[in-house]
């Protein structure tokens, strides 16, 4: 009986450890019903609803795409929202209770939701469906049960909303100043316009941004303005009249900014989303925002989101021996080997944006930039550990112990070995993997390929480690990352040398640096400049690694390309080869360094590639010759490899020691 007590009292406590609710944080879209008691909000991507009070909220939606800005009907019986579930952001209408959820627009450019007619049977919506030449989008009605749309009236501009009286009065705003452009004052500032009868009427004209206007009443307007405390509020005006004498603001945040609001149609009670909460404004008359507290239970919050990050890729690099990929989306650096359904592993895992992305040219070391000390900074990444070592582990540390297998051994009569009885190790116990030695060698798992590796068919002791290298990265699981240039001086682009030695990098404003990665004295980290200034181009290497090649424009913003030999005891002035008025950009040495080409406009301003040849012997060959010579460089070039890294013969050295 105690124990059925004991099981009882623990079913208790975990239903009530599932039935914990957690707060909600950073809220986002609110919209109110009509009568003002229920809030439909956006969180993890899906909508919820809670009561004007507080208190738990209940999901709506629950959809692996995003679900953002709600809307509800005049009557509160449906909410129309929007939603990338079908790839583009379209509009969706359900019932309230968040049944039976239809797609309304099939568009394949956004459409963004401001609201329903005053009798509920269209929606409006603002797109750049018509791909106009002039960027801003038009305002759209369809209804609700789909079918053609339509303009709402002739005129540019965005979030219309319908008098609740006169159903042909709208309210739009004009401008495309993004909201979080402070302090901006120009020709692209929002506005808050009337379109009433085919004519038009500004009424806002304060030189920052006023936008997303609503209408409170038939006479009566809010709408959101940056004019006061350095912040975006909320404010209030009616529809006539002179602006400096009808506006009044009806909220005072002055550390962050009003992102979003509704307010309901039949009590006027408002709904605001500023930073991480939303607040309820119950009169408008006597404004004060109450915050809402609210929760979620625990067991309906998505702890996880499955993201597909194949279309938001923005670099991606092949290692040197083409079998692993890496790329940067989403602002972290992912790795992933080309075998067919080869994982996808993420290097970086925080808040800073990554990018830049260059492989080291033994294939060791991933360099990449990232801001996470507060400027853009290089680092490198190398494999800790491989899926195979964290496979072998798990096993040496299931195994068991030493003397239980001598003991269970000697119960099946076998006698130990007599390299065992005189402390020696036999030859299965030096095969066991995971033992010392094994260990040691865990970062460096190129013993293996030199064993297996067939010398007499060209399988040396370098190719092994390049192969051994470009294994662990293909069977990566952890990696190191450790800073290779944080000095505060926004260091980006990194640029190895392809014999390893250097790396290259833009500093500041556009200055072209060099990194010496194999000093005399370990580390230093002294930077050579190899060119100054503050527009630099597109920079190369050279293939021997001699030579750096970059593009840079003048005061007179045009770009040239100029040459400089890297010799750290006597390098040369930088000479400019193209020396023309029209831009030269985008250079690209040949295999043996003998010719760059690169890209310029100097013909009918249409760009076009040019070669510019760096050894007088190529310059005084004749056509057939020329052609002769590029045909053989050509061949040549799909038998080349890159150059070994610097201290690979002396790691061979040691091994063979």
């Amino acid at each position: 009986m105690r124990h059925v007590r004991s099981a009882a009292a623990l079913l208790v406590l975990l239903a009530a450890s599932f039935a914990l609710a957690s707060e909600v944080d950073l809220p986002r879209f609110p919209s109110i019903s009509p009568d003002g008691e229920r809030i439909v909000f956006s969180w993890h991507g899906d909508l919820w609803m809670v009561p004007a009070s507080g208190g738990e909220a209940r999901r709506l939606t629950q959809h692996t795409a995003l679900d953002t800005r709600s809307a509800f009907s005049p009557d509160g019986k449906a909410i129309a929202f929007e939603s990338n579930r079908s790839g583009y952001w379209n509009l969706h209408v359900m019932d309230a209770d968040g049944s039976r959820v239809r797609q309304v627009t099939h568009e394949d450019s956004s459409c963004a939701l401001a609201g329903f007619s005053a009798d509920g049977s269209e929606l409006l919506f603002s797109s750049s469906r018509e791909r106009d030449v002039y960027r801003e989008p038009r305002p759209y009605r369809i209804a609700v049960t789909g079918g053609p749309i339509r303009r709402v009236h002739d005129a540019h501009g965005r979030f219309p909303r319908a008098n609740p009286m006169t159903r042909e009065t709208f309210l739009f705003t004009r401008g495309g100043s993004s909201w979080s452009r402070r302090h901006y004052r120009g020709a692209a500032s929002r506005d808050v316009w009337i379109a009433r009868d085919g004519s038009f009427q500004r009424l806002t004209a304060w030189a920052g941004n006023d936008g997303r206007a609503r209408w409170l009443g038939a006479r009566r307007l809010l709408y959101l303005s940056d004019r006061e405390l350095g912040t975006v509020n909320l404010w209030a005006m009616k529809a006539g009249g002179r602006e400096e004498e009808m506006a009044s603001r009806l909220t005072s945040f002055e550390d962050r900014d009003v992102q979003s609001y509704d307010v309901a149609a039949d009590t006027q009670r408002i709904v605001l989303h500023a930073w991480d909460r939303l607040y309820v404004i119950d009169s408008y008359q006597s404004p004060q925002p109450r915050p809402l507290t609210i929760t979620a239970p625990a067991d309906q919050v998505d702890a996880t989101f499955v993201i597909d990050a194949s279309s938001k890729v923005s670099e991606a690099h092949l290692s040197p021996d083409g079998k692993v990929l890496a790329m940067v989306a989403y602002g972290d650096v992912f790795v992933r080997a080309l075998d067919e359904d080869a994982p996808t592993r993420r290097v970086t895992a925080d808040a800073a944006r990554a990018k830049d992305i260059a492989w080291a040219p033994d294939g060791l070391r991933l360099y990449f930039v990232s801001d996470v000390s507060g400027n853009d900074s290089i680092y490198a990444a190398t494999v800790a550990r491989t899926r195979g070592e964290v496979v072998q582990g798990f096993e040496d540390a299931t195994r068991p112990p030493d003397d239980e297998a001598a003991e269970a051994e000697g119960e099946t009569g076998s006698a130990p070995d007599e390299d065992d009885a005189a402390g020696g190790t036999s030859e299965a116990t030096a095969a066991e993997p995971g033992d010392d030695n094994a260990e040691k060698n865990a970062d460096a798992p190129h013993d293996e390929e030199k064993e297996t590796g067939d010398d007499e068919n060209g399988g040396d002791e370098e190719k092994g480690d390049d192969d051994a290298a470009a294994a662990r990265w293909q069977d990566a699981w952890t990696f190191t990352i450790q800073p290779v240039l944080d000095v505060g001086t926004s260091d980006r682009e990194p640029q190895p040398s392809p014999d390893g030695r250097w790396l290259a990098f833009r500093r500041g404003a556009g200055g072209l640096a060099l990194l010496d990665l194999a000093p005399e004295d370990d580390g230093d980290t002294e930077v050579t400049y190899v060119s100054a200034g503050w527009n630099l181009g597109e920079f190369r290497w050279s293939a021997d690694s001699r030579y750096l090649a970059w593009a840079r424009e003048d005061r007179n913003f045009n770009a040239d390309i100029w040459v400089t030999a890297v010799d750290e005891e006597a390098a040369p002035e930088p000479v400019n080869v193209s020396r023309h008025p029209d831009d030269d950009v985008n250079p690209r040495w040949s295999q043996d360094g003998r010719v760059l080409a690169f890209s310029s406009e100097r013909h009918d301003e249409q760009f076009d590639v040019y070669v510019v040849f760096l050894d007088r012997d190529i310059e005084a060959m004749t056509p057939r010759e020329r052609s002769d010579y590029f045909e053989e460089r050509g061949k040549a070039a799909g038998s080349r490899k890159p150059l070994a890294a610097p201290g690979a013969e002396n790691q061979n050295d040691q091994k063979d020691e």
